[in-house]
């Protein structure tokens, strides 16, 4: 079980670098066009990451909304019980109040 949730932790790390590396990647490509500088730059005083870090507080906050959409709308499933395990516990009672 620890090794299954180590390669899920390297597994769920690595897709998350992805995700940001291509998130910087659209975001530079969309802000930087028509000769403006992008907002992550390699020159830190030219480019403006205050706002890449404002645009992550946004895709939070939609998660996170998202999130209590689904936690509203779920309901916990009613158990039934099984038609066998009914008839076992009644031959139980029935077989102990024989004796």
């Amino acid at each position: 079980m620890r090794s299954m949730g180590t390669a899920f932790f390297a597994a769920t790390s690595g897709l998350g670098a992805y995700l940001g590396s291509f998130l910087i990647t659209v975001t530079s490509k969309i802000t930087g066009k028509h000769g403006k500088s992008p907002w992550v730059n390699n020159v830190i005083s030219i480019g403006h990451i205050d706002y890449y870090f404002w645009l992550l507080a946004v895709l939070s906050s939609i998660n996170f909304i998202a999130f209590l959409y689904f936690v509203h709308i779920y309901r916990y499933k009613v158990e039934f019980e099984s038609t066998m395990r009914s008839s076992l516990v009644k031959a139980l009672v029935s077989n102990g109040n024989k004796k």
